[in-house]
């Protein structure tokens, strides 16, 4: 295949991804030995139903006291312009023309249905997004007089469980408890997943995990955490009862945080499957 060929090919092979646009920026350094940083993040959102709850249009931005409100303006928006807005004042700062670094903006279209195909974004673009670090947009304040600077996030990791019960339809009054019932063990299998100190129970969970020192507890204890009272007062809950870590320290530590949301989404699967599963009538 010649050249031109497997140019031809590479150019219909990224059309065919089919990936959501994303915006790409460079400025290089005056010093083209400095390193370079790539700034994520990303411009899409979450839908904005129930549209009618909105007190001013979702996509127009609107200042509202000291807030610019609008979709995604705190998620990611923001903290892109946050670091737009870095760059200006270090170069007001120091008079340069240049940053002192090169500055890369990659703003993806997909992160908020997963990033399906940020791989293929990377593989069709790595010589422009070749990097010597990375900065990630996606971190928060604890609040507007408290700077922060995120400086590790967790991972994440998936698994899917099938629970198999009887391979035909059962008749609760007639068998009762004596054939397992799968929601019951799914029950029991939740459960175990904490201990009563509120830690992962899963055998060899925290072998990489580092454990935070005394100095970086310490810090996260003197954090203001007034910010979260007031969402978890408006869910209707309170806060958890966990003996060895603050609530503001387990937003930042390994944890299964996703298990209710697993529950309840197993349980609609489970119930929508009752007779392939042998549930009782």
């Amino acid at each position: 295949m010649s050249t031109e060929s497997r140019e031809r090919a590479a150019v219909e092979d990224r059309a065919q991804r089919s990936y959501l646009p994303a915006v790409y920026g460079c400025w290089p350094a005056a010093d083209p030995e400095a390193p370079t940083v790539l700034v994520y993040g990303y411009h899409d959102v979450q839908p904005v139903d129930p549209l009618d709850a909105w007190q001013h249009p979702p996509f127009e931005p609107t200042v509202v006291g000291e807030q610019l409100h609008g979709r995604g303006a705190s998620d990611d928006k923001g903290q892109m312009l946050m670091h737009l807005l870095g760059v200006q004042a270090h170069l007001e700062a120091t008079g340069a023309h240049a940053p002192a670094v090169t500055v890369k903006l990659l703003v993806e279209g997909e992160e908020e249905s997963r990033s399906p195909h940020i791989a293929a974004l990377l593989a069709d673009h790595s010589d422009e997004l070749a990097c010597d670090a990375i900065v990630v947009t996606d971190t928060g304040m604890y609040s507007r007089d408290t700077p922060s600077m995120c400086t590790g996030m967790r991972g994440m990791a998936d698994a899917e469980v099938v629970f198999h019960g009887a391979d035909m339809d059962l008749h609760s009054g007639q068998f009762r408890g004596a054939v397992p019932n799968p929601v019951t063990e799914l029950a029991r299998m939740l459960a175990a997943l904490h201990d009563d100190e509120g830690r992962v129970a899963i055998p060899g969970f925290y072998d990489d995990v580092r454990e935070p020192p005394v100095a970086e507890r310490a810090a996260f204890a003197r954090l203001p955490f007034d910010e979260f009272d007031a969402p978890l007062a408006f869910l209707g809950v309170g806060l958890p009862d966990d003996r060895i870590h603050a609530p503001n320290e387990k937003v930042e530590i390994p944890l299964l945080h996703r298990g209710a949301e697993a529950a309840a989404l197993l349980w609609r699967l489970l119930d929508e499957r009752r007779e392939e599963l042998g549930f009782g009538s």
